[in-house]
Formats: C-alpha cells, structure tokens, sequence
C-alpha cells in the first residue's frame, strides 16, 4: 500500500477517534467529582462534537505531511547507498 494513502487513513480515523475519547473523559472526570452538576454543560460537549471535521482534517493533513517525509527519507536513504 502506498505510504501516502497509509497514513492518510491512520491520520483521518486519528482525527475521527478523537471526539469520542474527549467525550470519554469528560464523562470520566465529571462522574469522578461527584457532586450535584456536571463539570461540562451540554453545549460544552455539543462544542466538542462539532469541532470534529476539524480533528479530521487536521488527521488528513499530518497524516500526508508523514507519508510524504517517508517517501522522501527512503529515497534519499536509497541515493546515499548508490
């Protein structure tokens, strides 16, 4: 498989994932206290949810900037061994 495309997909579902696991540990944090009110309101978690396309994106983005730095660095490994 192409590096590029690798990393692209292990970049985006990175970004994807990262939503439910923030959600996670605000759930987490907010039942560890106790107390009558959450830490987090709703439109807090609703902020977070809607700020997904962003993690993706930002996955995408990191995950081409590393295929791309793969390629280069084993075809610059491959010119100093000729």
């Amino acid at each position: 498989m192409n590096p590029i495309l690798r990393y692209l997909i292990i970049g985006g579902s990175t970004g994807l994932l990262i939503v439910p696991v923030v959600l996670l540990l605000m759930a987490v944090k907010s039942g560890v206290h106790g107390h009558g009110r959450p830490d987090y309101t709703f439109s807090q978690m609703q902020s977070v949810i809607s700020r997904m396309p962003f993690f993706v994106t930002a996955g995408l983005l990191v995950g081409a900037g590393v295929g791309i730095l793969r390629i280069y660095f084993q075809n610059r490994a491959s010119e100093v061994e000729n």
